[in-house]
């Protein structure tokens, strides 16, 4: 729609196998008048792609925007097909310089979706929706659903405002796998990015992303900034696995007077950081006055592994309150990693861990809340609270200057620290840290009040023990009185309460144990020789006696038992034993 126009545009419609739009060819859906303008519509059973520029540098692209002085809105641009690719400095951008709201860029495909490389201008392939300076109305956001979403060499995910109005949302599902990756030629890092603006008193709408699979790695980024008046967006991850290395990372940020966004990341299976550089970060700058921003991470993955330098941190560089972590795992692994909750000027920052099994530090690893810290030399500050709960608490010996646990302060009073572990192995308290040990401390180094460490390692003895009844039982009641048949094996057993106590709460006694001497047998045989051949005679003529079972016993004239072959009870013409019917000889 031209200046001057009051009508509306019924955009542009495409249907086509496959669409190819390069050297700085483009589609064009923006309004300049107070008419609306229409949508940018692309179905394609093949593929889209937007590629290059021209010879005389124009870009490749598809735009619907609200020009500056224009009240109409653009439709936004709608991209349905398998496979769409986006490449070499081309862009796809709907955006409002004035009063009327941008649409949304909505893209939808059933293969993959990729943004990759700049122009040779130094531009980067992306998909942008703004608010100018000039603006007050709102942009649409950017909504991508495909099984496979690659950003990589420099290319972005835009949403940002620099005037009053709002920027819409990032929203990314896929059903495989979501790639950040590397930087351009020029080392511009690859990004999905929501961004406040200097002067803007708009708000970001943040970004979310829900993929199985989420991998930032090379230097790329996902970012929600302020730095203006309006509030940076969160960032929402939903993904079974997420993987930064390589100086890859998620972050919040705040340069002005607004808050930092929260990031959480709800991850079931595994988080891994690794690497120099490589962060989650929720962070707030020197010029800042409000408070960071919270990490939560949930959804009890099996494992959060931070390694090689990577860090998992939320700060307060100016005069705001750092934010707090929250982190609930099956297990906690740090290998030369810190997780940091740390300020200039205020309190630190909470960190509460939530470990069902293990939490082992190594490789010089911290977990830490410290206030005033190096970057700020003077600061007042107090240290913030670590609340770790946890089956196992593990720390191996890390030199030179170990792995430790502080709520600590330069100049302000100590934090306090809560432990509360089945066991804890290789680190303790101390009041100060110390190098070459592995440390507990909420200490303040220059004339602040230290603060309270709290170490419950909740072993109760007693716990799970059941009281046994004191009756002794009867002996007469475990001895049967219907012995078995010929043939049949048995048993006779006495069983005493050996040498335990008979109550757990008592010590073990010296006397229930102690057995007297047993006298040698001689080795001398007192037998003859002749005696010896005629024993062994009488032994090979003698017929055994068949053995007989027990069928009672008697009391003879000395008290004494006497084991018989008949059932004392019943009046027998004859003393044999007879079969019963149930129990049959064999």
């Amino acid at each position: 729609m031209e200046q001057g126009a009051v009508g509306k545009s019924d955009g542009i419609e495409i249907n086509t196998p496959i669409l190819e739009v390069r050297n700085g060819g483009s589609l064009d859906a923006s309004t300049k008048s107070s008419g609306d303008a229409g949508t940018i519509s692309i179905n394609a059973t093949d593929k889209v792609i937007f590629d290059g520029e021209s010879s005389s540098n124009l870009r490749t692209y598809a735009l619907s925007q609200v020009f500056d002085g224009a009240n109409g809105k653009s439709g936004g641009i709608v991209i349905k097909t398998p496979i769409l690719e986006v490449t070499n400095g081309a862009f796809l951008d709907a955006s409002t310089k004035s009063s009327g709201n941008a649409g949304t860029i909505s893209i939808n495909a059933t293969d993959k979706v990729i943004f990759d490389g700049e122009s040779s201008q130094g531009n980067a392939s992306a998909a942008t929706s703004q608010v100018t300076d000039t603006a007050t109305g709102k942009s649409g956001g950017i909504e991508i659903n495909a099984p496979i979403l690659r950003v990589t060499n420099g290319a972005e995910l835009n949403t940002n405002t620099l005037g009053k109005g709002n920027s819409g949302a990032i929203r990314v599902t896929a059903t495989d796998s979501v790639v950040v990756d590397g930087t351009s030629d020029r080392s511009f890092p690859s990004a999905i990015a929501s961004e406040v603006g200097i002067d803007a008193t708009g708000a970001s709408q943040g970004i979310i992303i829900n993929a199985p699979r989420l991998q930032v790695s090379n230097e790329a980024f996902i970012s929600a900034n302020t730095n203006g008046n309006g509030n940076a967006g969160n960032i929402d991850v939903t993904s079974d696995t997420i993987d930064l290395s390589s100086a890859g990372k998620i972050r919040t940020n705040t340069s002005a007077s607004s808050k930092a966004g929260n990031i959480t990341l709800n991850v079931p299976n595994s988080l891994t950081l690794s690497d120099f550089g490589t962060a989650v970060l929720a962070e707030t700058e020197n010029t800042s006055t409000s408070d960071g921003g919270n990490i939560s991470v949930i959804g009890s993955p099996k494992n959060v592994l931070i390694q090689n330098d990577a860090q998992l941190s939320v700060n307060s560089k100016g005069s705001g309150i750092g934010g707090d972590i929250f982190m609930q795992t099956n297990s906690l692994t740090l290998d030369q990693g810190t997780i940091s909750a740390e300020t200039a000027k205020e309190r630190g920052g909470n960190i509460s861990l939530e470990v069902a099994d293990l939490l082992l530090m190594s490789g010089e690893s911290k977990i830490t809340t410290n206030a005033g810290i190096e970057s700020q030399p003077g600061a007042i500050g107090t240290g913030g609270n670590i609340d770790i709960n946890t089956q196992f608490l593990v720390a191996p010996p890390s030199k030179p200057k170990g792995s430790d646990i502080t709520a600590n302060a330069t100049y302000g009073n100590g934090g306090r620290v809560d432990i509360t572990a089945s066991g804890i192995f290789g680190i303790e308290f101390r009041d100060k840290p110390r190098d070459l040990l592995n440390d507990i401390t909420a200490s303040s180094e220059f004339g602040g009040n230290p603060g309270v460490v709290n170490i419950n390692q909740g072993i109760d003895p007693s716990r799970n023990l059941v009281e046994l009844p004191a009756n002794v039982i009867d002996p007469n009641d475990q001895i049967a009185q219907n012995p078995c048949s010929k043939g049949v094996a048995s048993e006779f057993t006495i069983a005493g309460r050996g040498g335990l106590p008979p109550s757990p709460n008592e010590d073990l006694s010296q006397e229930a144990t102690q057995v007297g001497l047993v006298e040698p047998v001689s080795t001398v045989s007192n037998v003859k020789p002749s005696q010896k051949i005629s024993s062994s005679h009488n032994l090979k003529s003698q017929i055994p006696s068949p053995i007989v079972p027990v069928q009672g016993w008697v009391f003879n004239n000395k008290g004494e038992v006497v084991l018989t072959a008949y059932n004392p009870n019943v009046i027998e013409t004859h003393r044999l034993p007879k079969n019963l019917s149930s129990c049959p000889a064999r």
